[in-house]
C-alpha cells in the first residue's frame, strides 16, 4: 500500500501532466511581430536585430525591426495593443525621459519588461 504523502505526490504530477497541453495549446506568434528600435547603426539597433533574428528563427514568423527616435519609440510602443506583436528594445532612455520632460506614457503603467 502507498503512503497517503505519495499517492497524493502522483496524483499531483498527473494533473500537472495533463494541463500542460493547455498551456501549449497557444499559436503564437501566428502573425508578423513588430520591433521597435532606437535609431539605426546604435547599440539598441543591434540589440534588437540580433533579438529578432533568433527569435525568427525558433518561432517561424518575421520579427519585423522597426527604427525610430527614442521618443517616438515609447509613444508608438505605449499606444500598441497588449497582444505581444509590438515589442521595444529600448534603453535608460525610456525611464529616465519621463523624469526630465514631460511624455504622453507612463513607464510602470504602459510597459512591461519581459
Amino acid at each position: 500500500m502507498l503512503r497517503p504523502g505519495l499517492m497524493i505526490a502522483i496524483v499531483s504530477m498527473g494533473m500537472l501532466g495533463l494541463s500542460v497541453g493547455v498551456v501549449f495549446g497557444q499559436n503564437y506568434p501566428n502573425k508578423s511581430v513588430r520591433v521597435l528600435a532606437g535609431s539605426a547603426g546604435g547599440g539598441g539597433d543591434f540589440t534588437a536585430r540580433l533579438i529578432a533574428q533568433g527569435l525568427s528563427a525558433q518561432l517561424g514568423q518575421p520579427f519585423i525591426v522597426d527604427n525610430r527616435p527614442s521618443l517616438l519609440v515609447g509613444d508608438i510602443g505605449s499606444k500598441a495593443p497588449p497582444d505581444g506583436y509590438t515589442l521595444t528594445v529600448q534603453g535608460g532612455s525610456l525611464w529616465i525621459g519621463p523624469l526630465m520632460q514631460k511624455n504622453p506614457w507612463d513607464v510602470v503603467r504602459d510597459f512591461a519588461p519581459i
